[in-house]
């Protein structure tokens, strides 16, 4: 593993085991606050990863730039190499081309280690921005992943708020009908209260017609009114023919 990948794999450790340690008491009080609060910290990461990302963009889009340069110079001195070998074809006496061929041939070796050099600086940068970038990568995507999460716990809860809401009104609803019903069952008590009471008031009243009628059966034959006048008359003249001296 090269140093840069270690320092990667490094970061990668150092900054989850920062993510837990903030959150892990918080999560036992109140979870929904502790997972804002990591998701707090990852935004926070993500900004300074994101400004560590900007930093080694740059430092390798400049090593680039140099080895661009390089390779520009590179192409120039060979381009001056072909014209000093044309002209030496036509002056081979010209001792000066020669002069500046050598000079052109140390100046190109010179080229060439510089662009080796820069070549490996930008592999070792491209390697820093790799690390870098696949750190932002995966922050990013725990952070998408820990806010579906939150979203879904939040919905969860608020349906199992809801279905508790309805829960309990369900059972207040059943009571209040267990308790119309009860009331039913005391309404049709008082009314076989009231229909014995009824009843035997009835009973009563046709126990006492017929106990009156029994009694006015005993003491009548039909013909009362025939007997008053019979025993009237003859009272009558036994009181006429009474002797008005038979007391003295």
């Amino acid at each position: 593993m090269s140093f840069f990948s270690f320092l990667g794999s490094f970061g990668m450790a150092k900054m989850e085991e920062g993510l837990k340690a903030g959150a892990t008491a918080l999560a036992k009080i109140d979870p929904e606050a502790a997972s804002q609060a990591q998701i707090d910290m990852l935004d926070k990461k993500l900004g300074e990863l994101r400004s560590r990302l900007v930093k080694a963009q740059r430092a390798f889009d400049k090593d680039l730039k140099e080895t661009a340069d390089w390779q520009e110079k590179e192409k120039k001195t060979l381009e001056a190499m072909q014209i000093l070998k044309a002209r030496h074809a036509s002056n081979p006496d010209d001792g000066s081309i020669l002069e500046k061929a050598r000079r052109l041939r140390a100046s190109l070796d010179n080229i060439h280690q510089n662009i080796e050099r820069e070549q490996r600086e930008d592999a070792q940068a491209k390697g820093v921005l790799d690390q870098v970038q696949a750190l932002y990568d995966k922050v990013k995507k725990r952070r998408t992943e820990m806010t579906g999460q939150l979203q879904n716990a939040k919905q969860r809860m608020t349906q199992a708020q809801l279905a508790e809401e309805q829960a309990k009104l369900n059972e207040q609803e059943a009571k209040e009908l267990s308790d119309m019903e009860g009331g039913f069952d005391e309404l049709g008590i008082a009314l076989d209260a009231m229909n014995q009471a009824a009843n035997q008031a009835e009973h009563k009243a046709a126990v006492a017609n017929l106990t009156a009628d029994e009694i006015a059966s005993r003491g009548s034959t039909g013909d009362e009114g025939l007997l008053d006048d019979i025993l009237g008359d003859q009272k009558k003249v036994a009181v006429q023919n009474s002797d008005p001296f038979a007391g003295l």
